[in-house]
């Protein structure tokens, strides 16, 4: 709480760069709205930005600006996890938008969370013989996944 008084002394200090935002403040003290207000407001927003927002929508439940937050953070994606956004969208059941990610994926640096978000989007529509051929390829690349592989598709 001695942030967000902190913040709300001087107004320049909202727009600074902060190790942590304004907005991440009134997010964690429940003030979705005003972190809504203030992510909004600023003219360049960092993939971070519409991470954070999503949460804010999701929050108020405006499910339509969370989902587009969250397409957002992906396609402004520098730092940070990349499935992050992927599995806020699956939270949300966007599955038309996972998909539309998916297929214009190019960089191969996410290839094996491609290839496990595909399957696993392959299951959803019950096309489990798919699902599971899509994944033999990359059996060998798959440990670290075991567990969310059990969990979200096969059993």
């Amino acid at each position: 709480a001695w942030l967000y008084d902190y913040y709300n002394k001087d107004e320049e200090r909202k727009s600074k760069l902060n190790t942590i935002s304004y907005g991440k403040v009134c997010f964690n003290l429940n003030k979705y709205d005003e972190a809504i207000n203030f992510y909004e407001s600023k003219e360049v927003k960092g993939n971070n930005d519409f991470f954070v927002l999503g949460e804010c929508y999701e929050k108020t439940n405006d499910i339509k600006n969370a989902i587009q937050c969250y397409k957002n953070y992906y396609n402004n994606f520098s730092s940070g996890n990349w499935k992050d956004g992927i599995n806020k969208l699956f939270d949300l059941r966007a599955y038309s938008e996972i998909n539309h990610i998916l297929k214009n994926e190019k960089s191969n640096l996410h290839i094996v969370e491609k290839v496990f978000f595909e399957a696993k989007i392959l299951c959803i529509e019950k096309q489990y013989k798919d699902s599971i051929n899509h994944l033999s390829g990359l059996i060998d690349k798959l440990q670290s996944y075991q567990n969310d592989l059990k969990k979200d598709i096969y059993f």
